[in-house]
């Protein structure tokens, strides 16, 4: 079944494919469907890099650019057991994937270290690195030591200037106002958030640039 490519939340925002930020770091959720987005061309893997290789072969995949405020040292982790994933320094040509190929990974679950330098726009790819391309589900997670980001013209609601990482241990039950009859059908996990602004006996909690913001009891909040 596998592997040709060493030879080459919280459903909150799409049902198919989510995009996740906490402070410090980014999740991308979907699906790759049969049917689906595919490349004819895939390059050859050899952890932590392409190759140099490609093979024609149809792969379906997802690409998300992203970049990052701090320069260093970034882990990209997918738990799945049929993945790959590719970094390209810029854009991702889907019948040049060699061309920009940063770093790559196809060793699952990959935990991927790759060096970022502030301010650039890269290309996260997702392929199904199987010869079955019956599908499978993602869970992309982009981790370091600043901030991980949409770029600013595929972001329509931007992080507030001013927002502040805080702690919600416990998680928080979440309302779309400030008014306990606003209530949602979701609550916030546990974990560090970015809170924007104060209102009364709640506290306003950005999730990500494709999300609605939300409320939660102010009393939820930690350090």
């Amino acid at each position: 079944m596998k592997k040709f490519g060493l030879v080459i939340l919280f459903a909150l925002l799409f049902s198919i494919a989510a995009v996740v930020v906490y402070a410090g770091s980014l999740s991308f959720t979907g699906t790759l469907t049969p049917g689906g987005q595919t490349e004819s061309i895939v390059a050859g893997i050899t952890a932590p890099n392409c190759n140099g290789s490609s093979v024609v072969f149809d792969v379906l995949y997802q690409a998300y650019q992203f970049q990052v405020d701090v320069p260093g040292s970034y882990t990209i982790t997918e738990p799945g057991t049929e993945s790959a994933i590719y970094v390209y320094s810029g854009t991702f040509d889907p019948a040049n994937p060699l061309a920009n190929c940063y770093a790559a990974s196809n060793i699952n679950p990959i935990s991927l270290s790759v060096s970022l330098t502030a301010g650039t726009v890269y290309t996260l790819v997702v392929i199904e690195d199987s010869f079955a391309q019956d599908g499978m589900a993602y869970n992309l997670t982009i981790s370091g030591p600043g901030n991980v980001s949409l770029p600013v013209n595929d972001c329509p609601d931007p992080l507030p200037g001013g927002s502040t990482v805080r702690s919600v241990p416990l998680g928080a039950p979440a309302y779309y106002a400030p008014d306990l009859g606003t209530r949602v059908n979701f609550d916030l996990p546990a974990g560090t958030w970015w809170v924007t602004q104060t209102s009364g006996d709640f506290t306003q909690v950005w999730i990500g640039c494709q999300a609605n913001r939300i409320w939660i009891p102010t009393t939820a909040v930690g350090g």
